[in-house]
């Protein structure tokens, strides 16, 4: 039996270093499925020997993912594999410290979510074991370096340079853990995504410790690093005042949770290490202010002429306030909610262009008890209190904001049950400020998204930027609007839309440079837009549609000349181009002519071939 069991070892090992990903996966699966003993420390250890950075990483976690399912469908713990895969999660991460994140990430979320108070048991030992393998491999804190440029020795008390509002008290911890531990070098590897250093590599007087902000709760510091020749690196630290171990373990948890990257985006600054000892933890630092600081002083500039902009972009702020705090609540699986979603505890970026929504402070969380609840709490906390110091602000497109707030993150069907859910809790409470406001604009929002379709975020204020523009400048010509409209859908990023929302493009000239076509033809353009957004169009068919308008309508030069450029994205603002009906064997096709110039400067057009 040994014998045998020796043989599959082997076997599993030749396979898993010759197999490509995908059989990688169900090999481990199927290999640690029938015989759990077999993922051992051998095993382990050539997993990861084989491995290279995230190599394999996702698959593990696949397999991981199976076996868990198995254990939420009713088979026990030890019968599963499941704490080995952790054992080679915990492993992988020594062996390979740029995964550290993402194996964190994963384990954690086995402890916050688990199928049973074992699993989550393991997950923490797991986590903790994770931990203390990078904080070995990151090795001990170097106690003196040569400076190359004049061969003097210098330790860390050359290094640390303290601005004067740093609190007496915290500068002595401060200074006694960062030249005891290795805080600085885990926290830039952490936010650097993998850059190492040490004393050797930082200048003397390179280390700047400045105050940011305090509370009853604790103090921030912002650590700004200044080396040699790897430039510099910002952090922030955390010392702790009030919080009690257990409350600050807890809400460490839910920061790297919510620092998770979900399609590029995270609500979180990436989380740095607790150091427990000295009661302080690091993480990303974030430029930029919070909302709260941003109004305050660029209300103080608006003027009557400034004051549609700040409202459009206090707008913009709810729906991407709305929609973090509503991600964070996604992630506990609508079990709890943030219960300060204030404006001076989340940073957004000044352009509603740009994105990026990081939540600062994740320290009160309540039990989350409805989607009412939610809202009134959100309304009054950061709708009505900024509305409230600024009646400047106050408008009728915020409450809407967080109805496409929730469609966005829900997706357009979910989000429609919910505002109806919504909708009924609102007439049986009614205990909601501008309850009947919210019921009006619920009824105009969901009246809007079933008959033209959910304006994504990006796509929704592109358009406002294009006819604010447009109303300063009637006159323009139709290469001029051309060029504003390619620079604001590639400012806007809407190329990044199409994949999850295929009309954006016809979406985004029918609100704009179409909008004021006759409703016939727009009305085709919708047609189009219909089964664009269900996904019954490919590519091809859709620029054939399209192309037809031309002869289907009497079209005037703005309607040609933009239809063309709606088709043919490739068109530039200057080219001349219009569509020619071809006749094939079968039927008449549309195709596009286009008028270039030589080197010579004589014009001469070029078209598709009618045959191959």
């Amino acid at each position: 039996m040994i014998f045998e069991f020796r043989i599959k070892k082997e076997i599993l090992k030749q396979l898993l270093q010759t197999s490509s990903k995908d059989k990688f996966r169900n090999i481990l699966i199927s290999y640690t499925d029938n015989h759990p003993a077999i993922l051992d420390d051998e095993v382990i250890e050539f997993i990861c020997s084989i491995s290279k950075g995230f190599d394999n990483l996702n698959e593990i976690l696949f397999a991981l993912k199976y076996f868990y399912e198995k254990h939420c469908s009713g088979i026990q713990l030890s019968v599963l594999p499941i704490s080995s895969y952790f054992r080679l999660l915990v492993a992988y991460g020594s062996k390979h410290p740029i995964t550290y994140k993402q194996i964190r990430i994963a384990l954690l979320e086995y402890e916050l979510y688990p199928k049973s108070k074992r699993l989550r048991q393991l997950a923490l030992k797991n986590r903790l074991e994770l931990r203390k393998g990078l904080r070995k491999w990151l090795g001990e804190t170097q106690k003196n370096a040569i400076d190359p440029e004049t061969g003097e020795e210098y330790s860390w008390v050359d290094v640390l340079v303290f601005e004067e509002d740093v609190d007496t008290a915290d500068k002595f911890i401060i200074s006694e853990a960062l030249i005891e531990q290795p805080i600085i070098r885990e926290a830039v590897f952490l936010c650097s995504n993998g850059i190492l250093i040490d004393l050797s590599s930082i200048l003397p007087s390179g280390v700047w410790i400045s105050f940011l902000n305090s509370s009853e709760l604790r103090n921030v510091y912002r650590i700004t690093v200044q080396t040699r020749f790897q430039g510099s690196f910002d952090f922030i630290l955390h010392v702790n005042k009030t919080i009690f171990r257990e409350e600050l373990e807890e809400e460490i948890k839910w920061i790297i949770i919510a620092g998770k990257e979900i399609r590029g985006e995270r609500i979180a600054a990436q989380f740095g290490g607790l150091w427990e000892e000295y009661s302080m933890w690091t993480e990303e630092y974030i430029a930029g202010e919070s909302v709260a600081k941003f109004l305050r002083r660029e209300i103080k500039k608006v003027n009557s002429v400034g004051s549609d902009r700040i409202k459009w972009l206090w707008r913009f702020f709810v729906w991407s306030a709305f929609a973090a705090y509503l991600k964070f609540r996604k992630f506990t699986n609508d079990k709890i909610e943030l219960g300060n979603p204030a404006p001076e505890n989340i940073i957004l970026p000044p352009h509603d262009y740009q994105t990026g929504s990081y939540i600062t402070s994740f320290y009160k969380r309540e039990s989350s008890v409805s989607y009412y609840q939610f809202i009134l709490n959100f309304y009054n906390k950061f709708i009505l209190k900024a509305e409230e110091e600024y009646p400047i602000l106050k408008n009728d497109l915020a409450l809407s904001s967080i109805l496409s707030a929730i469609c966005e993150v829900e997706g357009t069907e979910k989000g429609i049950e919910i505002i109806q859910r919504l909708k009924k809790e609102l007439q049986t409470r009614g205990s909601f400020p501008n309850q009947n406001e919210l019921l009006s604009e619920a009824d105009s929002f969901l009246h809007n998204v079933k008959t033209f379709g959910f304006l994504p975020k990006q796509l929704y204020f592109a358009i406002k930027r294009f006819n604010r523009w447009y109303e300063l400048n009637r006159e323009a010509s139709l290469t001029a609007q051309a060029e504003t409209i390619y620079d604001i859908y590639e400012t806007y990023r809407l190329f990044d839309l199409e994949e999850d929302y295929p009309a954006v493009r016809t979406r985004f000239f029918i609100e704009t440079v179409l909008k004021d076509s006759s409703e016939k033809f727009k009305k085709v353009l919708r047609d189009i837009i219909k089964k664009q957004r269900t996904k019954k169009l490919n590519k091809d068919e859709t620029i054939n549609l399209l192309s037809n308008l031309s002869f289907e309508f009497e079209l005037t030069e703005k309607e040609n000349f933009f239809l063309t450029r709606l088709s043919y994205p490739h068109l530039k603002p200057t080219d001349t181009a219009a569509f020619l009906k071809i006749k094939s064997d079968t039927a008449f096709t549309s195709g596009l002519v286009v008028q270039l110039t030589d080197n010579d400067g004589n014009p001469y057009l070029v078209r598709s071939p009618i045959n191959p």
